[in-house]
């Protein structure tokens, strides 16, 4: 009998189950135990129990868990709109049912446990679960382990309390961190971070709570001095969808033949970039500069510094909706996810140098804000709450706030670049733990570590692994039995922190591999 112990049970941990049992299994020794304290696809993403205003941030076509429909065709049947605002709860629910289906397809062969793994033994050739329920043995196990619960760098570790002000040291679950009791009415709150989660914590304290009960300001706090853009709600014309398909078609022998891919992966984006805006008049050279410059700031260059956060959103959120546009940052957010694709698979298991890879994911973060923002009616819902003549002197209702933004203002052990009269009256840390292992802290995966089961892969942050998800050890050896997927391989396997099933093939690699020694 092959035995595989799976722990975790959100998407990743789910996919690689279907992926299993649509192998060679039937009439076969197998036996699948799932491992996680929360109902399987029940974590703090998708809890079944989250409030409406907390929408989904990707087209629900993307994922798909045989034998269940795909997500937008099982939102349709239910009478959902795939293309509007999708709860993130409806995601709980169609893992919930899609996990329900896995269960009555494998029978007895499949098991999910209610309870946390806490440490892996090796014993022979087997590992040992330890689980809050007891322990089993398991010949392969696999690490889908999702959202570390803590990082090295989260605001609780070096927060020095100051007087009168709470710090409240996460968003999620929002009615509990984001209550009356811990954010009052009518308080000034600075919140660290100015990403989705941010956007979370924003609807949290307003479209979450009566009027009369809003915040007076809402003060982001972010290093890139930078909101995220609105993603495109329409598609390319089509000339512009062609020309970028050229580049993605191309792409794969580009990064084949580079000494240096990661750089070369860059240099690519930028060159779809120029040509979507050359293509419709803009000089080559102004075209290349505009691109360049953008790459650079994280801003279009005609923005002027004063207030430009906001601008940028605005304008975002106008081009969100047209098919062609002359701004860079929309150019450089087309380019960069035509071509995601086929640049995660030709730089996954790749091994950059330091400095290439720093530059690499100095320009990633740029890209990624021009590229992964909210889905348009979010940024929309931002932009009206954002006030309009931000300072200290502003007298418009609008409780969000960019003047610390903008200002550089930050958050660390206190606050700092503001004066006493300043302070706020809460601080949220709305930065979420960081994929990877090196500064993530999940006791399970940091205890591997220790053991020298499991390494990173400097200078990335994920752990080392193999295209068939098979763990890399200290001393450079495979790790029998052990392989993990997800946010844990993140840089390892670029853009792994996604509900895409059709991004990757690790999770498919791993189940052949388990199959073919079912068949042996």
């Amino acid at each position: 009998m092959l035995r595989v112990a799976v722990v975790g049970a959100g998407p990743k941990g789910l996919h690689a189950i279907a992926a299993l049992l649509r192998g060679s299994w039937r009439g076969k020794d197998l036996r699948v135990d799932c491992f996680d304290a929360n109902p399987p696809g029940q974590g703090a993403a998708y809890a079944c129990g989250q409030p409406d205003w907390l929408r989904l941030n990707v087209h629900p076509r993307v994922l798909h868990l045989p034998p269940h429909p795909p997500l937008d065709e099982w939102l349709a049947a239910r009478g959902t709109d795939p293309s509007g605002d999708v709860p993130r709860h409806e995601v709980g629910r169609y893992l919930r049912a899609a996990a329900d289906g896995l269960r009555r397809e494998a029978g007895e062969t499949l098991a999910f446990h209610p309870h946390a793994v806490r440490a892996l033994e090796r014993r022979g050739d087997a590992w040992l679960v330890r689980h809050d329920g007891g322990s089993v043995l398991a010949d392969e196990v696999l690490l889908a382990t999702g959202h570390a619960p803590d990082h090295d760098h989260a605001l609780r570790h070096a927060w020095r309390p100051a007087p009168g002000v709470l710090m409240v040291p996460g968003v999620y679950p929002v009615a509990d961190s984001l209550s009356q009791a811990q954010v009052p009415a009518g308080s000034v709150v600075a919140v660290r971070g100015a990403a989705l989660t941010f956007i979370d914590c924003v609807l949290a304290l307003t479209e979450g709570r009566p009027r009369a009960e809003w915040p007076r300001r809402i003060l982001p706090v972010s290093r890139s001095g930078a909101l995220l853009l609105a993603k495109p709600a329409v598609p390319m014309r089509a000339d512009l969808a062609e020309l970028l398909a050229r580049h993605a078609a191309q792409l794969p022998g580009l990064l084949a033949d580079a000494a240096a891919p990661f750089e070369a992966a860059t240099r690519a984006t930028r060159a779809a970039a120029a040509e979507l805006l050359t293509s419709q008049g803009q000089a080559h050279q102004e075209a290349v500069a505009a691109v360049d410059a953008a790459l650079t700031t994280g801003f279009d260059p005609d923005l002027a510094p004063q207030g430009r956060a906001r601008a940028a959103l605005q304008r975002s959120n106008l081009l969100a909706e047209q098919d062609h546009a002359s701004s860079p940052s929309w150019a450089l957010g087309r380019a960069w996810a035509a071509l995601y694709a086929p640049m995660v698979a030709g730089l996954a298991h790749r091994s950059p140098e330091t400095v290439e890879w720093r530059r690499f994911s100095a320009a990633s973060a740029v890209l990624e804000r021009f590229t992964y923002g909210p889905p348009l009616p979010n940024a929309r819902r931002l932009e009206a709450l954002i006030c309009q003549h931000d300072g200290p002197h502003a007298s418009c209702t609008a409780p969000v706030c960019l003047e610390w933004l903008e200002r550089g203002v930050g958050i660390a052990e206190g606050i700092t670049g503001v004066g006493d009269d300043e302070r706020p009256d809460v601080v949220v840390d709305a930065v979420l733990p960081p994929p990877g292992a090196q500064t993530a802290r999940t006791p399970l995966v940091d205890a591997l570590m220790v053991d020298g089961w499991v390494r990173t892969a400097m200078p990335r942050r994920g752990l080392e692994v193999t295209p068939h998800a098979q763990c890399v050890g200290q001393d450079g050896s495979l790790t029998p039995g052990l392989s993990a997927i997800g946010r844990l391989t993140e840089d390892v396997v670029i853009g792994h922190d996604t509900l895409s099933v059709r991004m990757h093939d690790e999770i498919e690699r791993w189940a052949a591999r388990l199959a073919s020694e079912l068949e042996a």
